[in-house]
């Protein structure tokens, strides 16, 4: 876990970001196969992206009923909201499961996965956030 430290009186405007902006801050993963030996439990940066967008597009292979969200074979992969922020699908525990979480919940590992995509710095509010995490990772 990774906590942020607001430092008020620094000039900053990274260190000064309040933690709600942060919250909304949204970055996605795909846990998978993969890696040299394609193993379970290759994770991979997805971008970001809100759990309701993930399910709006993967809305083809996901049924909602009442409180659940299940797949097409009628299997539970989550209670999350579909229309939430945050959230997980989890198709199966290790092969193939999605998360969508709020920046400071990331992990190291994440956050490393993040600074290294290519596209993070296409994004000024995704890259000003890493800039202040980057020192920690």
């Amino acid at each position: 876990m990774i906590y942020i430290c607001i430092n008020e009186g620094s000039n900053n405007a990274t260190n000064n970001k309040k933690p709600q902006d942060m919250k909304n801050l949204v970055v996605c993963f795909h846990t998978t196969r993969g890696g040299q030996f394609y193993n379970a439990g290759h994770k991979e940066y997805r971008g970001q992206k809100t759990f309701s967008e993930l399910t709006s597009e993967l809305g083809g292979i996901l049924f909602f009923i009442d409180d659940m969200i299940e797949d097409s074979s009628g299997d539970y992969v989550s209670c999350d909201d579909p229309t939430g922020l945050t959230g997980e699908l989890d198709f199966d525990g290790q092969y193939d499961t999605w998360e969508c979480k709020s920046i400071d919940e990331c992990t190291d590992q994440e956050l490393r996965l993040v600074i290294q995509d290519e596209n993070y710095y296409k994004h000024p509010e995704l890259q000003e956030a890493l800039e202040e995490l980057k020192d920690l990772v």
